[in-house]
């Protein structure tokens, strides 16, 4: 069992990583013309097994399905995401990134690709194979220990709902 100290260092140390996301964040949405939560939904599309309906985005992103709606509109008309017609629901549409959304996202990510190879360069080698699976292990404890409902978005005033 790890000490109170080295839990209390880890997550200081993933409280950096989160305000240098951020930060990140914000100078990469810049650069495309975008505001950092729609980078966030690009973010999404681009790792995401194929595309998402605007639920499932509202839900990743922790806004109301109206809000999302406007945000989904706002990087459409940059360009960078295309609508089209669910088929398992008339209703609702798919959104997947358009090639130059693609494009972006590649760009985004070479960058950061970039700047985590700088800031790892002294580490050797053989201490980096341990580093992504307990960052992945982190991360998804963090995305599955969360105190929020599935349905984070809610369905009428948009209310952040708490699981009991």
């Amino acid at each position: 069992m790890p000490t109170r100290k080295a839990i209390r260092a880890i997550s200081m140390g993933m409280r950096e990583i989160s305000i240098g996301s951020e930060m990140y964040r914000r100078a990469y949405a810049a650069e495309l013309g975008l505001a950092p939560v729609e980078v966030v939904v690009m973010g999404h599309l681009y790792t995401a097994a194929g595309p998402l309906t605007p639920r499932a985005i509202a839900n990743l992103i922790g806004f109301t399905t109206g809000s999302t709606t406007a945000v989904l509109n706002r990087v459409e008309r940059a360009g960078y995401l295309a609508r089209k017609a669910n088929p398992a629901d008339g209703r609702s549409f798919l959104i997947a990134l358009t090639p130059g959304g693609r494009h972006a996202m590649d760009w985004v990510y070479e960058q950061l690709d970039k700047h985590v190879s700088e800031a790892l360069a002294h580490f050797p080698p053989e201490e980096l194979l341990y580093l992504a699976p307990l960052m992945t292990a982190l991360g998804t404890y963090m995305r599955n220990a969360t105190p929020l409902d599935d349905d984070i978005a809610g369905e009428d005033e948009g209310d952040i709902r708490l699981s009991r």
